[in-house]
C-alpha cells in the first residue's frame, strides 16, 4: 500500500515530455503466486499465498523507466490478509543524477527513510556506493491513507484500488520494506514492500489503532508479551525475505547484510520447503529457464513447480 510515489512525481517534474505509459507484463485482476518475472531477466519470489493484482504501471520517458505492481491476498470475502508492492526506477542515461536523488530520498527524507525513526521497529542499512535497506514497522492504515506525515502524499491510486475491489483493511498492518540499488549489478533501484494483517495471521486481536498508541509501537510493545512474540516471529520471517530479496536482486557478497542476529539461519532451515527458501528459489528459476527455452510446457512447468513447493 505504501508506495514511493515521490519517484513517480520526480519523473513528472524532471521531464516535461509526456510519459509513455504501458501495461504489458501483468494483468489487473489476475492471480499470481510463487515466482514472478521482474526486471531484466530477474525474478522475485512472492511470499506464500495467492495474490491478486490490484494495480500496476510501466512508465518511461527520456531514458528514465519506472515499473510498479500492487498485489493483495484476501480471505473471508474481501478482508486483506497480506499485500505486496514491488516497484523500481532507473536510468542508464541519468544514473549519476538519480543516485544523488536516491540518497536524498532514502536518507534525507524527513518523513520516512532508511534511518531510525521512533515508529520503526528496526532499520538495517548497508551503504558504500550502493544502498541495501531493510525496515520493519507497523502502519496505522487510517493515518496512512487520510492524514500521512508527508502532506504531499495522497495515496490516490491506493484509495481507488480499495474502492474498486471493495477491500477491507485492518486498522493496523505489520510491514517490511526491502530496498536495493547497486550500479555494478543494475541501474534500477528496486523496492519490495510486504505487509500482513496480524489479526488474520494468528496474532491476538489489536485493541489500539493509532500509530503512537498501537500495541506494536516500539515504545509500547513490551507491555504486550503476545504482540512482542508475534512481532519477533514476523521479524525473523522478514529477515529471511530480505536475504531472498538480496539473492533475486543479484547482490554480491559486499552488498549483503549480516542478519544472523535475527535468526536468519534458523529460518532458512525451518522454511526449507517453502517458497521463501533460497534453494527452492534456485530450483524454480532453473525450471523457469527450461520453460522459456521450450524444454518444458507450461503445464509441465506448473506441475514441477508445485512439486518443489510441496516437497
Amino acid at each position: 500500500m505504501k508506495k514511493l510515489l515521490g519517484i513517480l512525481v520526480l519523473g513528472l517534474i524532471l521531464f516535461s515530455e509526456p510519459a509513455n505509459a504501458g501495461r504489458k507484463s501483468f494483468v489487473e485482476g489476475r492471480f499470481y503466486e510463487g515466482e514472478i518475472a521482474w526486471g531484466r531477466g530477474s525474478c522475485i519470489i512472492l511470499p506464500p499465498g495467492k495474490f491478486q493484482l490490484i494495480d500496476r504501471f510501466d512508465w518511461a520517458s527520456w531514458g528514465v523507466t519506472q515499473k510498479g505492481v500492487w498485489f493483495i491476498e484476501k480471505i473471508n470475502g474481501n478482508t486483506v490478509h497480506q499485500e505486496v508492492s514491488i516497484y523500481n526506477v532507473g536510468s542508464s542515461k541519468y544514473q549519476a543524477y538519480l543516485r544523488q536523488w536516491y540518497y536524498s530520498y532514502l536518507f534525507k527524507n524527513k518523513y520516512d527513510g532508511c534511518y531510525p525513526r521512533n515508529e520503526y521497529t528496526l532499520v538495517e542499512v548497508k551503504k558504500k556506493g550502493f544502498y541495501n535497506c531493510w525496515i520493519v514497522r507497523h502502519i496505522d492504515v487510517q493515518k496512512e491513507l487520510y492524514a500521512p506525515d508527508d502532506p504531499h502524499t495522497t495515496h490516490a491510486y491506493t484509495k481507488h484500488g480499495i474502492k474498486k475491489y471493495n477491500l477491507e483493511y485492518p486498522r493496523i498492518l505489520l510491514c517490511s520494506e526491502h530496498i536495493f540499488f547497486a550500479a555494478s549489478v543494475q541501474e534500477l533501484l528496486t523496492v519490495f514492500w510486504h505487509c500482513i494483517n496480524p489479526d488474520t495471521h494468528g496474532a491476538s486481536k489489536s485493541k489500539i489503532f493509532t500509530e503512537e498508541g498501537s500495541e506494536y509501537h516500539p515504545s509500547n510493545i513490551h507491555q504486550y508479551p503476545n504482540k512482542k512474540k508475534f512481532m519477533e516471529e514476523f521479524i525473523k520471517t522478514s529477515a529471511q525475505q530480505h536475504k531472498l530479496f538480496e539473492k533475486t536482486m543479484g547482490a554480491k557478497e559486499k552488498h549483503k547484510m549480516d542478519l544472523s542476529k535475527y535468526g536468519v539461519g534458523e529460518i532458512i532451515k525451518e522454511t526449507k520447503t517453502t517458497s521463501s527458501s533460497p534453494d527452492i528459489a534456485v530450483e524454480i528459476k532453473e525450471l523457469y529457464e527450461l520453460y522459456k527455452e521450450g524444454v518444458l510446457t507450461k503445464e509441465e512447468f506448473t506441475k514441477a513447480k508445485k512439486k518443489i513447493l510441496n516437497k
